[in-house]
């Protein structure tokens, strides 16, 4: 806290850090042993509370004070990071630094610039070398913000960088990289050294950090002992491939106890990096065997090296039972820090004579940091995309960096010409986009005006662009006149040049430069698209009056965020508020819930029906004119269900908590307790000990609290009674298992006969349930003719007219029709009635792959004239796509239809998707600390974490793939609505769920839906009226009640 406190200071003043306060600093030693501090209070503990609920209660109890400090010394984004680095932030003993740094120069090492690639607070920086023949500049990474600037005020001298060593690039090698990797089995995504995320995060640095050493450099890192005795060799063996092992040092067990608070078994890896052409050394620590220690009869998995070296380990080698079964560890009492110092004196000494030293630092001087880029596809230039230096030459992006470009010179003006009509194109449309105001601007009419004069500049002496079957080579003067010398009838394409066009097709931020135009195969020609001329890319613009009153009522609640005022309706249809409500009569009611504020009618007679009933006759009693509500609400009350109707399902959360407790109390426990704090976070408490609770209603090994639980929760059928065998393996004790499942039988059984039995808790029950799940009535909407202006003389259905006036009512809707009622003319007509009254600017229609000619046609049939762009299979390679979506962002179209695998391939763009992934992960959070806060049970929150650092480097990865050379994205193409066809494809939304069977592990596919309608809900509105999507589906819930959950989110 002293140190937290001190950072406080310093950045309040922005100063430079004192003597005391830089040792202040130093005593900080990470977040990775104070994982309780971020664990939500513990609740107060029940008379019948066992000893370890009484014992986590003390314990949070004394933590109170110090976590409250921390909440005030914190904002949110730094509660969670720190949290988030429980993981890992564990800091190493300075005597231990001190003896890797030796172990480093004994190897050769002469000075240069070195990494620190998990910095922490500095501990490996703060103890490098002054005396070496080269000044030592050292780097450090450090993920978290508040070790990080703790760092920096340590050590002023230095770089540090915050962001995760997987976030990061470097332009050149290092000389060395030192330090302690953090530790875990969980992974972080890297697009090049561990984008299958088959890499555990400590594999996963050192196999990076060897990466960043400069061949001949040294690599001595702390790592986990996992890292050489893991079964696998697959990390070993990539590691092998750029360096070689020239010693391993195992340390005790409780090495890192009094620093981090951990006594994992650890390893001091010291190796090299290999240089081109140098032989590979021993490659015996690429394999680990089973071995028998002494402490476990079952054999557990250990490095050939170390069983090869028993030197080099500091104790003896043991096996011990850890969390996951036997595991070897190292007892001694050995100081690790002298032991380190000798062992690596000896490894030195063998490496000198044998080549496998560190070579002299190649550039004596002045040491200097490295430029650091980040190394995700979100922050830099897509690869191949093409540029202009500052004298003007056409430059390409390799590896994050641009370079001058090779072009021929009879072909530089045209690709310079290309370049430029890319850049103007590009900074139009980010323009457009970032500009709030509505309509034209001066600034992106110069904008438009300069592109416009370029792009014809170019046609004047160009084809289109976007003409198809342009030349990618052509025969120069010099490879013509040498074909003519050899007597060459024609030219040999090794002699040939790519002209201009091949490079800007190649160019994967090219896309929107061939959407400036449309290319007629028939004609020959091109039109210029509507881009040139005016504003595409703009919020959207409501209109401002209405023909109908039903169209009047629509767009007043899309001005006014799903809120219907009378006085919008008027303005809209150029009349007095009177007049507006006269004419809305049969549309709206107002509700005396809202101080008389207008609802549309299908709002207002539907939902809790009889909650409105009974305001309404309050309102009626004051207000005569509330007597048409009371009328019409009469007429859709549901009739009541009496007590034989209703299923009384014990852990149905409808039941209050206070007739579980009667419950339990009914079974003899006098102190139960139960709480809920929603979906299946339930907590009992009060029935664990006892003769009753382990006997008559319970087990020995399953108590009537542990089954009263589960039934609550609906895992009664999964309960399993377990032990470890003599191996150390998880065994199902069958006997016991069925003695629990027939307590939790039974208590069942007794539920089912108490619950009705009592006639006042039998009526009570029944009205509970009548006024909370009785009273809700759907939506009605009126089922006459709609006109469809400009739609064939199609005659719509009833129900095809009540589905398009919902469409345009709601801000979503579902279209839960069977194959033959229907869908496709009832979402084409949605989509047109959308776009007819301004309600949609640019929808998209998604539809199933094999369906894309036949929807299209019968678009057509509908609206013989509707303007429709369609992406077709054969459009689905990466260019060809791309120029679709250009086409798309570029065009006035009613409808943008696309097949399902055509929507899935098109990104979003990286900030949207990071967005996501931040929202997603703080939402699975919140549900574990709102469970903890109530009292539930949970896993603590160092798995929790893991679990969600799981998720999140899946997501990563996903991000990446998708943005890596996408050139469009599909914020860039104006698409503000969606219509999904057969939108059960999407059903599998990741859904967290401690119902047996109901969690969903979830896709790519419906993760990507659920990400472009949140970013949809963000650009038309507000969150939660936002207009954005249709769904259809005959088959809205195939196979779990989970399903109509993802359908609501």
């Amino acid at each position: 806290m002293r140190a937290l406190d001190t950072l406080v200071e310093l950045e309040r003043t922005g100063r430079a850090a004192t003597a005391d306060e830089q040792e202040a600093l130093a005593a900080w030693s990470g977040w990775g042993a104070l994982p309780l501090i971020f664990e939500p209070p513990a609740a107060p503990y029940t008379p019948g509370a066992d000893q370890a609920e009484r014992e986590a209660a003390i314990r949070s109890m004394a933590l109170d004070p110090p976590r409250q400090r921390l909440r005030e010394l914190l904002s949110e984004a730094e509660w969670a990071d720190a949290r988030r680095n429980t993981l890992n932030a564990h800091y190493t003993d300075p005597a231990l630094a001190a003896a890797v740094w030796e172990g480093v120069r004994q190897l050769g090492f002469d000075g240069g610039h070195v990494l620190e690639p998990s910095s922490g607070s500095g501990i490996f920086i703060g103890l490098s070398p002054a005396d070496t023949p080269v000044p030592v500049a050292m780097t450090g990474v450090e993920v978290e913000g508040r070790t990080a600037a703790m760092s920096r005020h340590l050590y002023p001298d230095a770089t540090i960088i915050t962001a995760g060593l997987e976030e990061t690039a470097f332009t050149d090698p290092f000389d060395a990289v030192i330090g302690n990797v953090p530790f875990g089995r969980y992974q972080r995504y890297d697009r090049v050294y561990n984008s299958d995320l088959k890499l555990s995060i400590h594999d996963h640095f050192v196999l990076k950090s060897l990466a960043l050493t400069r061949p001949g450099g040294i690599t001595a890192l702390i790592t986990s002992r996992f890292t050489l005795d893991g079964k696998d060799p697959a990390a070993r063996e990539r590691m092998y491939e750029l360096g070689d092992l020239v010693g391993a040092v195992r340390l005790p067990a409780g090495a890192h106890k009094a620093t981090a608070g951990t006594d994992v078994v650890t390893d001091v890896l010291f190796l090299r990096r290999r240089a081109e052409g140098e032989p590979r050394g021993d490659s015996r620590w690429l394999t680990a065997t089973e071995q028998i220690l002494p402490g476990r009869e079952e054999p557990v998995s250990v490095n050939d090296y170390v069983i090869a070296h028993p030197q080099y380990v500091l104790g003896e080698l043991q096996a011990r039972l850890g969390p996951f079964g036997s595991e070897p560890t190292v007892v001694g009492e050995r100081d690790a820090a002298a032991g380190l110092t000798e062992a690596a004196a000896v490894i030195a000494a063998t490496a000198r004579e044998s080549g496998l030293h560190a070579t002299p630092t190649a550039t004596p001087g002045e040491g200097q940091p490295l430029r650091a880029r980040p190394a995700l596809a979100t922050e830099y230039l897509s690869e191949g995309a093409l540029g202009l230096d500052g004298q003007g030459h056409p430059t390409i992006v390799e590896d994050g960096t641009p370079v001058r470009l090779e072009v021929h010179p009879d072909q530089r003006e045209r690709l310079v010409q290309l370049i430029g009509l890319k850049t103007r194109t590009l900074a139009l449309y980010e323009a457009e986009a970032n500009t709030e105001q509505a309509g034209e601007t001066p600034q992106l009419t110069e904008m438009r005006t300069v592109l416009r004069d370029a792009y014809r500049a170019y046609r004047r002496k160009n084809p289109p662009p976007g003409k198809p079957g342009q030349r990618r080579t052509f025969a120069p003067k010099e490879a013509k006149e040498r074909a003519a010398r050899e007597g060459l009838t024609a030219v040999p394409d090794q002699w040939k040049a790519r002209t201009a066009f091949s490079f800007i097709d190649d160019d994967p931020d090219a896309s929107l430069l061939f959407g400036l135009e449309t290319w007629d195969e028939r004609t020959g020609t091109a039109t210029e698209q509507k881009v040139l001329h005016e504003r595409v890319l703009e919020p959207r613009r409501l209109p401002e009056t209405a023909k109908t009153p039903e169209d009047a009522v629509a767009l007043a609640q899309e001005w006014d965020g799903g809120r219907l005022d009378m006085t919008r309706v008027a303005s809209l249809l150029g009349v007095d508020e009177n007049e507006a409500a006269r004419r809305c009569g049969h549309l709206a009611f107002r509700d005396p819930a809202q101080n008389g504020f207008w609802e549309p009618r299908h709002r207002y007679l539907s939902g809790n029906v009889r909650e409105k009933l009974a305001l309404a006759r309050t309102g009626a009693a004051e207000d005569p004119s509330y007597t048409v509500n009371v009328s019409a609400l009469e007429r859709v009350q549901p009739q009541d269900l009496n007590p034989a109707e209703i299923k009384a399902r014990c852990g149905a959360p409808w039941i209050p908590v206070e007739d579980y407790q009667a419950f339990l109390k009914h079974l003899g426990f006098e102190h139960a307790e139960v709480r809920h704090a929603g979906g299946t976070m339930w907590e009992v408490r009060g029935a664990h000990v006892g003769d009753l609770a382990r006997s008559e209603w319970g087990t020995a090994e399953r108590s009537a609290q542990d089954l009263m639980l589960s039934i609550l929760r609906q895992a009664d059928s999964t309960i399993q009674v377990t032990y470890r065998d003599n191996e150390g393996n998880t065994r199902v004790n069958q006997v016991a298992t069925d003695a629990a499942r027939e307590k939790a039988r039974l208590i069942r059984e007794a539920w089912d006969d108490w619950i009705w039995a009592d006639k006042a808790r039998s009526e009570r029950l029944a009205d509970i349930y009548n006024e909370t799940f009785n009273a809700l009535v759907m939506p009605d909407y009126d089922t006459s003719p709609l006109q469809l202006p400009g739609s064939s003389d199609w005659t719509m259905r009833p129900h095809q007219n009540a589905a398009i006036r919902r469409i345009l009512s709601e801000p979503t809707a579902l279209l839960a029709h069977v194959v033959g009622a229907g869908k496709t003319a009832t979402m084409v007509g949605g989509i047109m009635e959308l776009r007819r009254t301004g309600l949609a600017r640019k929808p998209a229609m998604v539809i199933p792959n094999h369906m894309l000619r036949q929807i299209t046609r019968e678009f057509r049939e509908v609206y013989p004239n509707a303007k429709l762009l369609a992406i077709s299979a054969s459009d689905l390679g990466v260019k060809r796509r791309a120029k679709f979506m250009a086409r798309a962002a570029g065009g006035d179209w009613d409808a943008v239809i696309m097949t399902h695998e055509a929507f899935n391939r098109i990104p979003l763009r990286p900030e949207t998707q990071i967005d996501y992934i931040d929202t997603e992960l703080s939402s699975l959070r919140q549900q574990l600390d709102d469970a903890a806060a109530a009292g539930m049970e949970q896993r603590t929150i160092k798995q929790i974490e893991s679990d969600l650092a799981a998720i999140e480097a899946r997501m990563l990865k996903q991000v990446d793939e998708s943005a890596n050379g996408a050139g469009i994205f599909l914020e860039d193409t104006g698409i503000d609505y969606l219509m999904v066809d057969e939108a059960h494809a999407y059903k599998n939304l990741r859904t967290i769920s401690a119902i047996p069977g109901a969690g969903i592990q979830g896709s790519v596919k419906a993760t990507k839906l659920h990400m472009v309608l949140g970013h949809l809900r963000k650009t038309n509105g507000s969150d939660d009226n936002a207009r954005v999507c249709t769904l259809a589906t005959g088959t809205p819930i195939a196979n779990s009640v989970t399903e109509a959950y993802v359908l609501k989110r």
